[in-house]
């Protein structure tokens, strides 16, 4: 009978604190026999707020404006799946399409049956964070699983750490 997997999401984009994240999460918790899933969430990409997108009827400059924005989701992915190959870890690499960054990493937990989701932690001080939510905030509340969020060490803005 064979043991179902562990599975770990562990939410990325191109910033320290996800790599942070990932690093800490492989030098305190992994275990080989877990399942990673890198995950990789798409908003409405910058391109679509260009002037090119709303003034022309032109389809072949629509069609150049969408494989630009397919090539940079290629490039940003390959780039994730480098750090599991550096990490010398077997992983998966995805990206899910979402309007808000929380929202894609808990649909995501759920497509893929995790058990734990990591992510980092941006550090927003509280005025952006009451103003405008942080991406951990709404992971940690919407989340069914238990959640890691790290926040990299430079980025304590003074919030009950004392040196």
């Amino acid at each position: 009978m064979e043991e179902e997997k562990f599975n770990v999401l562990i939410a990325m984009d191109e910033s320290e604190h996800a790599k942070y994240a990932f690093n800490y999460y492989m030098e305190q918790i992994h275990n080989p026999k877990f399942s990673i899933v890198m995950v990789h969430v798409v908003g409405l990409p910058d391109s679509l707020h260009k002037k090119e997108w709303y003034t022309t009827h032109n389809s072949e400059t629509i069609h150049k404006i969408l494989e630009d924005e397919k090539a940079k989701l290629k490039e940003k992915l390959e780039g994730i799946g480098q750090i599991l190959k550096d990490a010398e870890v077997q992983g998966t690499v995805q990206s899910i399409h979402a309007d808000q960054p929380g929202r894609g990493i808990i649909k995501a937990a759920e497509d893929f049956g995790a058990h734990m989701i990591v992510t980092g932690c941006r550090g927003a001080g509280m005025v952006r964070r009451t103003l405008m939510g942080s991406v951990s905030d709404y992971v940690v509340h919407h989340a069914t699983v238990p959640t890691l969020v790290c926040r990299h060490p430079r980025e304590h803005h003074g919030h009950g750490h004392h040196k």
